[in-house]
Parts: structure tokens; sequence; C-alpha cells
């Protein structure tokens, strides 16, 4: 399992990820916002997005998105993992997801129904 540091000082604004090399923020105030609402999950994202650095290292690149699902209208954080070229075989970049879950299951974070950690076959974002 990979060594996972989780920010001791957790607060509801991006500097509490600052530590995190590797994630992406597409909308900073929206992910803000985000956060200010679901500070109790916090520790999990935090936790999540350093298990994804360790699991992908380097090989994707790694984004916090709030995004609404256009059913329920229910607002979620996705960590989207994204890549330049996709190999024939997706089930790769699924067994990672499934790890990154498995290890934050495993280590007493349960999934939050507010963050998803996913894949959606697109190129990583141009910021």
């Amino acid at each position: 399992m990979p060594e996972v540091l989780i920010n001791p000082q957790v607060d509801s604004s991006l500097n509490t990820f600052s530590y995190l090399d590797g994630i992406v923020y597409p909308d900073k105030p929206e992910l803000e916002e985000f956060l200010k609402t679901h500070q109790e999950d916090v520790p999990l994202i935090q936790y999540a997005c350093n298990v994804a650095i360790n699991v992908f290292q380097g090989s994707a690149q790694l984004s916090l998105e709030v995004k609404q699902d256009p059913e329920s209208l229910h607002i979620m954080l996705l960590l989207m993992v994204r890549q330049e070229h996709y190999s024939e075989d997706l089930d790769e970049i699924r067994n990672k997801i499934k790890t990154i879950r498995r290890i934050c299951t495993s280590s007493g974070f349960i999934d939050a129904d507010d963050f998803l950690v996913m894949a959606d076959g697109q190129p990583p974002l141009e910021l």
C-alpha cells in the first residue's frame, strides 16, 4: 500500500490541498464553495487524491471537478482521471480506480455520497 499523508490543517480552502502535487483545479471558486459546504469530506478527499497520485504516478491528469447530476440535480465532487492516450484496454484504468477505492475503504475512509473517483475517457484538460 502506498504511503499516504493527510494535511493536518483541514480547512475549506484549496490551501488544504497545496501539498498535493499533481492535482489540477479547473474551477477553483466552485471547488472552494463545495469544500465549504462539505468540510466533513475534506479528509476523505485529501486521502483519495494522495492515493490517486501514488497509484497513477504521473501517468494521468488528476483533477478535482464539481459537477451536477443532470437527472437528480445532486452536486458532487469528482476526482477525474484523464490520459493523453488511452490503451485499448480501459480495464487498467478501472482497476487503478478500484484500487484507490479499496485503499480508501480499507483505511477507514468510506466513500462519501458527494465524492467519486472516475475516468471519462477524455484527454487531459487544457488549463
